[in-house]
């Protein structure tokens, strides 16, 4: 539905884009010739109908990202605004990178306190754009050896220079990672024989935060 919503979106920017000159010429014809009530009608449907769209993929966006995080956490997650945030450039194929650090909600904290075999084995769920990605479930830290690949791409070398508090939110998630108080999980997808793309969450209960990463090359 958001995917929808979103197309729709773009294709009306488009048409305003590429409307918005002819359109106000002829907007400038009726002014000229004071056809006020034309005008003010012509006017008004586009910008109100463009407005009804934008709103419409702002408040999808939302419910959107919501329903996302309930369907990793395996609970309401009600994040809330990150503590921080670090989003690179994106290129026309997706390729970037973004970090954003949340604080640890009361009802996730409950439900990682007491992880079950639901919670373990059939969580995260996968978004239907990456149906084509692997998943590993939540596992308690310490990481495993076999993983080190999975977080050295997620721990983007490149982009901790590109901010000055990137570095330390990584040493924030390896030590996580190094004790027993955390708890991961992963989506991600391989190109050839490396990591290409990857989601990363990490719960950090000692610590009181969440981290959610995606990285795609």
């Amino acid at each position: 539905m958001f995917q929808a919503i979103l197309i729709i979106w773009s294709i009306a920017t488009l048409l305003v884009v590429i409307g918005v000159l002819p359109y106000a010429v002829w907007l400038g014809f009726m002014a000229w010739r004071r056809q006020w009530r034309k005008l003010i009608l012509r006017a008004a449907i586009p910008l109100v109908s463009y407005s009804l769209i934008t709103s419409a993929v702002f408040l999808s966006g939302y419910i959107h990202q919501k329903l996302y995080f309930d369907t990793i956490f395996d609970t309401k997650a009600g994040l809330g605004k990150p503590l921080f945030e670090y989003d690179s450039p994106r290129a026309f194929n997706g390729d970037g990178y973004s970090l954003a650090v949340y604080g640890l909600s009361p009802a996730i904290r409950k439900r990682f306190e007491n992880p079950d075999a639901r919670l373990l084995s059939q969580f995260p769920k996968f978004p239907s754009e990456r149906s084509q990605w692997a998943m590993e479930p939540w596992r308690q830290a310490p990481v495993e050896t076999r993983f080190r690949k999975h977080v050295d791409f997620a721990l983007s070398s490149y982009d901790q220079d590109q901010n000055p508090h990137l570095r330390d939110h990584f040493s924030a998630i390896e030590s996580s990672l190094a004790g027993d108080s955390a708890y991961y999980a992963f989506f991600w997808f391989n190109h050839g024989d490396n990591v290409g793309d990857i989601d990363f969450f990490l719960v950090d209960l000692k610590g009181g935060l969440i981290y959610v990463i995606n990285h795609n090359t």
